[in-house]
């Protein structure tokens, strides 16, 4: 009867945590914004899976982007683990409220791969994360277009 009853059991991967960025929120009561851990991937996700969220710049003339990539339940930044902390140029000038697009995608080999993306300029960075031994170890990968729009052709 055991042996019979354990066929039947389909064992799905998982995200094994909750995996989010930092994000600038606006709370309504208190008129403030401050600083949330926005989950994208929630633990016990079945793998394969991707989700793409937009969030939009915060100040006029903002000259980076917070690249932050977190492990944990609470949306409070104090209390998750931080992967990757990096910051992402963007382009001079513009008004507050430009889309960022972030995407994660989590892979049946225990691999996570995150992609910031300004949407306007294309400007881009990706961060790679690997589960080996229940530990997440990040690589950030240069976005070589950004790198390269960078040069004047005189």
């Amino acid at each position: 009867g055991v042996a019979a009853g354990l066929r039947d059991i389909q064992l799905t991967d998982v995200c094994n945590h909750s995996y989010g960025t930092v994000v600038v929120s606006f709370d309504e009561e208190t008129n403030r914004e401050y600083l949330k851990n926005e989950i994208l991937l929630a633990k016990n996700t079945a793998l394969p899976c991707s989700r793409t969220e937009t969030y939009y710049t915060v100040a006029d003339g903002q000259q980076s982007l917070n690249i932050r990539v977190t492990q944990g339940e609470s949306d409070d930044p104090e209390y998750v683990k931080v992967l990757f902390d990096d910051d992402m140029p963007l382009p001079p000038n513009r008004p507050a409220g430009r889309p960022v697009e972030i995407t994660y995608t989590y892979d049946t080999n225990q691999r996570m791969h995150c992609l910031f993306k300004d949407v306007e300029s294309g400007r881009q960075a990706e961060v790679s994360l690997t589960d080996s031994d229940g530990r997440m170890t990040a690589e950030k990968k240069e976005d070589h277009r950004a790198a390269l729009e960078s040069f004047q052709i005189e």
